[in-house]
């Protein structure tokens, strides 16, 4: 196969794995369409077959471009951009017909792969394309390599020096350079990359989420953790409903000061990293009255204890807190928060509404207060035999009827709508609260793992203040009473396995699916150590390791000095071992390409100018031999190495190196090295240097 057929397989090989990271959010006939002319441009380099016309090559263009327009309505956005830069790179590949354009080609792979870094910046995605980088180096060193015989190792292992030799220029700016915002901006995707909680809740909508395993959030505690039973991290309150959709309420004032609250008992505090999720919401324990130490913003506070950002939050954040799992807040409704909480329209889950009413008619209970209804609630869903499950089918309109009289069986969003009906139709005060409940603690690390399967609804009944012990919110988790260990031991239902799953459950058996969750627990703490150290690697950590390098108060202008200081003392070190390895590396490089024959011959001669012989450049074994044999002085006569030794060794040394084509034929055959190893030591046994004129 031709030197220029390599290249070019070589080329479409990495060019399909710098776009393979983007395969999870391109369109479907994006990938399809790179991976189509991938292989059509491989085949077409393998046969030997002529290149497309450039017309053909316009009108895939055109097509891709109004289908980037088309799925994403734009044709700007990290989306839509990334869509047609990928587009623009398969294309360019059916244009290969010079060097020219394959330098093209380079450079637009080399954009694709830093554009993964606008999706995600994980570390599986670094090492992705960490590879892509050294693939791409050694397509480009290989292109410039004029001469035939130098091959991809050749390549590679020069891709490999460049990298090596720039990564201590990577790491030294990552450490000094100042962190400014970005120089420019991106349009965001008004669609794309939502993920984690919703601002509404539809039943059946938690437990899709649920089906994923992907990470929420990690938390770090700085005590002893907290029991499951108060493991809530509060997200969206739900207060409206019309029937089928629970919405917060309508105005959200984010509160200057703080709402009132009694928190009692021990505080709990702990260290947050929240993966983006594009909303604004700050994922904290229940009950949090004291603002996050959230970097470089203000946050608010809405009356129900929710902490909001000012903007959305689109990477990953590192912040502290502190909670109070024992308190009492809400104690005062508004008029409208009585009147959202208790909303239900008429011609929603009659049947429920019926059994309310029924159950007020009874002697006595109308009068007593919300905590006994609750209560009362609470075991009927004990004893009624209901059933957690993350496949309950699909709910009608009425799905608090479908779930309290029929199913019984539903995921803990079906469970807690049902539970806030039946209080507000018994004229209690309650909403749906979502968030995360639970999560999984990491052995490597000794971080706590909450995933979007850790998901939850639970309710906030309202207990009039005065009326009993508690006041004011109360929390009650209904799918405590259905499946207890839900929430006592924070154990997630898990989705059915599909054809692939079960077949590596069954060859892998128990003990193999705990050692793969040992290696996901190994790697997830390598993910967290990347978050932990580099993502979040902020101007705060700058300043702090100045500090350590003896600056008082660091600031831009100190870090510019240092990053200049460390620059000129980096020049220095560089060009003083620059010099001592290039001169090692010209000794090894003159040892390496000196013919080992040659070597044994400059020996020798070197020994015969330690007897004083004139021996120079132009010596030939045979002129020594008349030199050993004819001295210009006596030879001592005890020597035990006569001179007529020496003389038939360099007569038989000339025989085998120069003097026949028997000889130099039998120099380079596999005997060489053996021949060469006997003439060494013969010389060695000689001893010819060493002896007393």
């Amino acid at each position: 196969m031709l030197k220029a057929t390599q290249n070019t397989l070589f080329l479409l090989g990495v060019i399909a794995v710098v776009i393979a990271p983007h395969a999870p959010q391109l369109p479907w006939w994006c990938t399809a369409f790179a991976a189509t002319v991938l292989v059509w441009r491989a085949w077409i380099a393998y046969k030997g077959l002529a290149l497309p016309g450039r017309w053909v090559v316009a009108l895939a263009l055109a097509a891709c471009v109004w289908g980037v327009f088309a799925t994403h309505t734009t044709l700007l956005g990290t989306a839509a951009g990334t869509t047609l830069v990928v587009v623009l790179l398969a294309l360019k590949t059916l244009e290969l017909r010079a060097q020219r354009d394959a330098f093209v080609v380079f450079f637009l792979g080399f954009f694709v792969l830093m554009a993964n870094f606008l999706e995600s910046q994980s570390l599986g995605i670094a090492l992705a394309m960490v590879v892509g980088m050294a693939g791409l180096l050694a397509s480009l060193v290989n292109a410039q390599l004029a001469h035939e015989e130098a091959g991809f190792k050749t390549a590679a292992w020069q891709a490999l020096k460049l990298m090596v030799w720039g990564a201590p220029l990577m790491a030294f700016l990552f450490v000094f350079f100042p962190r400014v915002a970005p120089l420019w901006a991106l349009p965001n995707d008004a669609a794309g990359g939502q993920t984690g909680l919703s601002e509404d809740m539809t039943v059946g909508r938690i437990a899709d989420l649920a089906k994923s395993d992907e990470i929420a959030l990690r938390v770090k505690f700085s005590g002893p953790p907290p029991s499951a039973f108060d493991l809530y991290f509060r997200g969206p309150i739900l207060s409206q409903f019309d029937g089928q959709t629970w919405r917060p309420t309508a105005t959200r004032p984010l509160n200057p000061s703080m709402p009132e609250a009694l928190v009692t008992g021990p505080s709990v505090s702990y260290e947050v990293t929240l993966e983006p999720h594009q909303r604004n919401w700050v994922m904290t324990l229940d009950l949090t009255p004291q603002p996050p130490d959230w970097p470089n913003q203000t946050l608010g506070l809405s009356p129900d204890f929710q902490w909001y950002s000012s903007e959305a939050i689109t990477t990953t954040v590192r912040y502290k807190a502190t909670s109070y799992p024992k308190y009492q807040y809400g104690l005062n409704l508004t008029p409208l928060q009585m009147r959202e909480s208790l909303f239900l329209p008429k011609d929603s889950n009659p049947r429920i509404q019926a059994l309310a009413a029924a159950q007020l008619a009874e002697p006595g209970f109308s009068e007593s207060d919300a905590m006994a209804k609750a209560q009362w609630a609470m075991q009927q869903l004990a004893a009624g035999g209901y059933r957690y499950t993350l496949s309950p089918g699909v709910y009608g309109r009425h799905s608090a009827d479908e779930f309290w009289f029929d199913r019984k069986q539903g995921f803990c969003e079906h469970i807690a709508a049902s539970f806030v009906i039946m209080m507000r139709a018994m004229g209690v005060p309650a909403r749906v609260v979502t968030g995360y409940q639970g999560g999984e603690l990491n052995a490597v690390d000794g971080f706590w793992l909450v995933r979007q399967s850790d998901a939850h609804a639970w309710v906030e009944v309202w207990a009039q203040p005065g009326s009993g012990p508690a006041q004011g919110w109360v929390r009650f988790d209904p799918t405590g009473v259905v499946a207890p260990e839900r929430v006592q031991s924070a154990t997630r239902l898990e989705p059915q396995r599909g054809p692939v799953g079960s077949v590596v459950s069954q060859i892998l058996g128990k003990g193999g699916v705990d050692w793969l969750r040992k290696v996901r627990g190994l790697w997830e703490a390598s993910e967290n150590l990347w978050t932990q150290k580099i993502l979040n690697f902020n101007r705060d950590q700058q300043f702090e390791f100045l500090k350590k390098l003896g600056f008082e108060a660091p600031s831009e202008e100190t870090l510019g000095q240092a990053m200049a200081g460390v620059f000129a003392l980096g020049l220095l070190l560089f060009a003083v071992l620059g010099k001592a390895a290039q001169w090692r590396w010209l000794q090894w490089l003159r040892w390496q390409r000196q013919d080992p024959w040659q070597a044994l011959w400059s020996q020798v001669k070197a020994d015969a100018m330690a007897r004083g012989l004139a021996v120079d450049a132009s010596t030939t074994p045979r002129k020594l031999a008349v030199l050993v044999g004819h001295p210009p002085g006596p030879l001592n006569a005890a020597s035990p190495s006569p001179p007529k030794d020496v003389v038939a060794w360099l007569l038989r040394f000339e025989a085998l190196r120069y003097a026949s084509t028997e000889g130099q034929g039998a120099t380079q055959t596999g005997g060489k090295n053996q021949l060469l190893a006997t003439f060494k030591q013969e010389w060695k046994a000689l001893n010819w240097r060493h002896n007393e004129r």
